[in-house]
């Protein structure tokens, strides 16, 4: 539906379980007017093979196309500025606090790719992206690159700027993480159930303004670059399954432009489940071992010429240096030995670093507190794609 949201910063959805197939529509429409054929797909940001969504033969469609018309390129995404995305993506309140010590356990346990004081300050359905490695690339970016590598010229309907500002619009209403998870488990359900039943309904079930911002309005502003392409024929319009319902969806108005678009049948894969499983509780023996004596190593790092310009308007460093230190271990728990060896031990370095990456990501985003500080801001910036990678 929106590669930046689901990228959202070039995080991994968790891997999805087997499931049975069966026969019925795919995400495929065949269009054509005259001679000339063309296709729209509907894909999403899951980490499933291509053929789960497009079985054979009808995965043919891919290797043969001329052009592949795509929300965005998502090979621009490496071109975002990290500090405009970072900005988007800043939670001006404790993540932390709006959940709860038991849920955020569980939170920053289960997503274990990005540092928990970061999680901390990043939109609350942000770490919901970021488990584990998935098995398969997500099947818009397979689908795009197999398109490319067959021959198909590439045509973008969007720009980067486009979709920062879409994402910002989600981001500032009143419920973000509602309107992000609603998103994201409608482009799930589109993908999985692209009939009247599943896809339909739930475009049409969403509130008439998120509806026509997300699909409506820029299904009609795509319009004048995909008539030209599906008239010469042999293109792909491959984007989000959402795109294609409803009166306002593409298979609509391509038939009020006289085209005649017949959704295909195969066999197709059901709706999976994800793999993984809750995170365990921590071992509170193990986390006490950890945090226990570690306050003398705190207020030395706040007080190390490096963390100057980051603690500058920090209260009290050393206390949140201390709240993040234990959410730091709790995350990384499981892959800690019993108790550390000693004052020197190289995770308990590792932990420290850990602890000040919420510091880090507050002084990117908000910015220099003075000029001594701006070579010190502008240095955290060039490594801040770090964190969307």
């Amino acid at each position: 539906m929106l590669p930046l949201l689901l990228l959202a910063c070039a995080r991994s959805t968790a891997p999805v379980a087997a499931v049975d197939p069966t026969v019925g529509p795919i995400n495929l429409w065949r269009v054509q007017r005259g001679d000339a054929v063309s296709h729209l797909f509907g894909t999403c940001h899951l980490p499933i093979p291509v053929i789960e969504l497009l079985p054979p033969p009808h995965d043919g469609v891919l290797d043969q196309a001329r052009v592949v018309l795509n929300e965005l390129d998502v090979r621009d995404l490496s071109q975002a500025d990290p500090l405009r995305t970072l900005s988007i993506l800043h939670s001006e309140t404790s993540v932390r606090d709006q959940l709860g010590e038991a849920a955020w356990e569980d939170y920053i346990r289960s997503a274990r790719g990005v540092p928990a004081p970061m999680l901390d300050h990043l939109q609350p359905w942000f770490g919901s992206d970021s488990s584990t490695a998935p098995e398969h690339p997500p099947v818009d970016v397979a689908a795009q690159a197999r398109l490319v590598a067959g021959g198909a010229s590439l045509v973008s309907l969007e720009t980067l700027e486009q979709q920062l500002q879409l994402l910002e619009h989600l981001v500032q209403g009143d419920t973000p993480s509602t309107a992000m998870t609603d998103s994201r488990e409608l482009a799930n359900t589109c993908c999985f159930e692209p009939d009247p039943a599943g896809c339909s309904a739930a475009v049409d079930g969403m509130p008439e303004p998120e509806r026509r911002l997300l699909f409506d309005e820029r299904n009609r502003s795509w319009m004048p670059t995909l008539l030209p392409e599906l008239e010469a024929g042999g293109a792909v319009v491959a984007v989000g399954a959402g795109h294609m319902v409803g009166e306002a969806g593409l298979v609509r108005l391509l038939e009020m432009q006289g085209f005649t678009v017949e959704q295909l049948s195969g066999i197709r894969s059901s709706r999976p489940t994800v793999v993984e499983a809750p995170p365990e509780p921590p071992d509170p023996r193990r986390v006490e071992a950890w945090t226990t004596g570690i306050d003398v190593a705190l207020q030395t790092a706040c007080a190390l010429p490096p963390f100057a310009c980051l603690v500058a308007e920090v209260p009290d460093c050393p206390a949140r240096l201390a709240r993040d230190y234990q959410a730091c271990v709790v995350q990384r728990v499981d892959r800690l030995r019993r108790r550390p060896t000693g004052a020197e031990d190289p995770a308990i370095a590792e932990l420290l670093q850990c602890s000040v990456s919420g510091l880090m990501l507050d002084f990117i985003v908000t910015g220099p507190h003075s000029e001594a500080c701006a070579d010190a801001h502008a240095k955290l910036v060039g490594r801040a794609s770090g964190i969307l990678e």
